[in-house]
């Protein structure tokens, strides 16, 4: 049973790099810094267990966090 949802953001820095000129190549040097707020869900769901034996109930709370990757598609993480 879903118990709460939340909307908010959360920032997060990328770090913008350039080739450097070099005889040997391959290094990257860092140029800027990029902050982007990327949008997340947070979901608290309240599930109820039941023991088939001795009936025993108990409830446990699952947190589901949502967030919005680069692709623009969602990853979900939960927690216990």
């Amino acid at each position: 049973m879903l118990v709460d949802s939340e909307r908010d953001t959360i920032k997060q820095i990328h770090d913008l790099a350039m080739p450097r000129v070099t005889m040997g190549g391959g290094a990257m040097m860092p140029v800027a810094a990029v902050t982007i707020e990327v949008p997340i869900e947070r979901d608290t769901f309240e599930v109820t267990y039941e023991c088939k034996h001795c009936h025993h109930q108990w409830k446990e709370t699952l947190l589901v966090v949502k967030k919005e990757n680069a692709r623009g598609k969602n990853d979900s993480i939960t927690h216990a």
